[in-house]
């Protein structure tokens, strides 16, 4: 079987905050910032920290909504 990557998928460098250090938030400038392509399901409403409410479209890529979004 073969597999096609996603026309819409990020490839390269996700722009983390401080990856050596365990800090996966997005940094400014971050291309996953605002490249949600689906709708969430309603029951995402704050990111994993449970402060940052996420859009219900045009949200950020990873578990981590950025607090400029």
């Amino acid at each position: 079987s073969t597999f096609a990557l996603d026309p819409s998928a990020l490839i390269g460098n996700p722009g983390f905050t401080a990856a050596p250090s365990q800090d996966f938030s997005l940094a400014t400038g971050s291309a996953a910032i605002g490249a949600a392509t689906q709708a969430l399901p309603t029951a995402v409403v704050n990111d994993i920290t449970g402060k940052i409410p996420r859009p219900a479209t045009g949200a950020d890529l990873g578990a981590y909504q950025h607090a400029g979004s």
